[in-house]
């Protein structure tokens, strides 16, 4: 069976719908305020009997895979890959494309989560990270705020807690390398050690909340580099993915702009004053990539970048990389000498 048709037929318009809105019955149909644009009255409706999804007042909507593209802002190939997942369908290899299996992706996910769980509980459990949370708060930032972004602590004893964590967890040596969350010092993979030691843990996530990779802070003056970032990997590129787009992106769509920030601490600094449409660079320069995924949620970027120098050379440099795209620009200007947090 072809694979679109494999995928409408396991899966339902509506289970797909009801965990962007709740979704009432009315008649033969489900009706919802709509997730694409701000309502009080209910115009996106479900027909079960015709599998569609659809607003007539903004219009956004049809099948199963246009409305996943246009809720997740996928392109057709995006949308079918990760209908592909929900519906557990291996989909065909495309020739010139080194395919990589729906298995060792859930694998691999599955390592980032556990991962994250356990510099999590590193930071609100041991003994030494009770001055990073201290720090932290000292910043404004609340615990809340920390939780919410699941913040962590990778402690400096030892060389490979992590690993031989993951390992009790049941997980395989070449899975555990293969995610980068750990790394072999020696040739034949027998040396294996924590690629983050005594750093704060931010855990990325992809555009769908999946954590895929991590940014390490250094907990130590000068430590290089300050901010170690998990190396690019099959579910991980830096420069083509957005801190927080996961749970910014209906805010963005909402308020129909994007605000950018340079980093993590930004980010949670503005969803805690209530500015929820900001995204941040992984420790990039905004790159043609990342232009092209926020574009899907928004034609309208507000840059607030710190106001040092190199804050200007890099909002100089995001315009620059912005401008070709068509795209609405603005830039929130931030007192001298401070940054967005």
């Amino acid at each position: 069976m072809d694979p679109v048709q494999e995928i409408k037929a396991k899966l339902s318009i509506e289970d797909l719908v009801a965990p962007y809105v709740p979704l009432k019955r009315s008649g033969k149909y489900l009706k919802a305020c709509c997730p694409f644009h701000q309502e009080k009255t209910p115009s996106f409706y479900v027909s079960p009997e015709r599998q569609l999804a659809y607003c007539f007042s903004c219009h956004k909507g049809g099948d199963l895979f246009q409305f996943i593209q246009d809720i997740e802002g996928l392109d057709f190939r995006g949308a079918l890959e990760l209908l592909a997942e929900k519906a557990h369908i291996e989909l065909p290899k495309f020739s010139g494309k080194s395919a990589v299996s729906k298995d060792l992706k859930d694998r691999l996910k599955l390592i980032n989560r556990d991962a994250s769980k356990f510099f999590v509980q590193n930071l609100w459990t041991r003994g030494e990270a009770e001055k990073v949370v201290t720090y932290l708060l000292n910043r404004g930032l609340t615990e809340k705020i920390l939780k919410t972004f699941e913040i962590g602590f990778s402690p400096e004893e030892g060389q490979d807690g992590l690993y031989r964590h993951l390992l009790a967890e049941k997980h395989e040596k070449n899975d555990i390398l293969d995610s980068t969350v750990c790394l072999a010092r020696d040739s034949e993979s027998k040396d294996i050690v924590d690629r983050f030691r005594l750093r704060l843990m931010v855990p990325i996530e992809n555009a769908q909340g999946e954590t895929v990779g991590f940014g390490g802070r250094a907990l130590k003056k000068g430590v290089e580099p300050k901010y170690l970032n998990s190396a690019d990997y099959v579910l991980y590129n830096k420069s083509q993915i957005f801190y927080n787009l996961a749970k910014a992106k209906n805010s963005i769509r909402e308020k129909d702009f994007a605000v950018i920030v340079e980093g993590y601490f930004d980010v949670m600094a503005s969803w805690q004053a209530g500015v929820q449409n900001t995204v941040a660079t992984c420790g990039t320069a905004l790159t043609e990539e990342q232009v092209k995924l926020l574009k899907r949620y928004t034609g309208k970027f507000a840059f607030a970048f710190d106001a040092d120098k190199a804050g200007r050379a890099a909002l100089l440099r995001a315009i620059q990389t912005a401008q070709p795209f068509g795209l609405e620009l603005f830039v929130i200007t931030i007192p001298d000498g401070k940054d967005a947090a």
